[in-house]
């Protein structure tokens, strides 16, 4: 049986698209989805791919994007195993879905969303709240 799960990331000020993507860097998540980025601009959901070597010109893309309050999504993984798409519904909005090699508890179907919160911590703020999501 296959399991939806996500995290909802709610925050009270505007992301710093940049800054919050510097964060995850330097958390140990990469944007190298089997050697190459993966991302969305605008809400066809029409994922679009790229070479490592372009990150720097897809992130600023995507961040001109998200300024015209465009939805943009990229695809990230924790310590290049773990992870899914991060989506930025708006200035205040992340969506984690957790689609990559879902972590599971020990009972190998409930999502282990205790890891994903520690992987997490980097940009997770005071002024933020979560909402995790498991649907069966």
């Amino acid at each position: 049986m296959s399991r939806t799960a996500s995290i909802e990331i709610f925050y009270n000020n505007n992301i710093d698209f940049v800054c919050f993507i510097d964060k995850l860097i330097s958390s140990e998540w990469s944007c190298n989805d089997y050697g190459k980025i993966r991302y969305i601009i605008g809400e066809d959901f029409e994922w679009e791919s790229d070479i490592l070597e372009n990150f720097k010109d897809v992130i600023n893309k995507m961040e001109a994007e998200y300024f015209k309050d465009k939805i943009v999504a990229i695809n990230f993984l924790y310590k290049n195993s773990i992870g899914g798409n991060f989506i930025f519904f708006n200035r205040n909005e992340v969506v984690l879905n957790l689609n990559i090699n879902r972590k599971t508890l020990i009972n190998g179907v409930n999502t282990d969303f205790s890891f994903y919160i520690k992987a997490l911590n980097n940009i997770l703020t005071t002024d933020c709240y979560i909402n995790c999501i498991e649907i069966p």
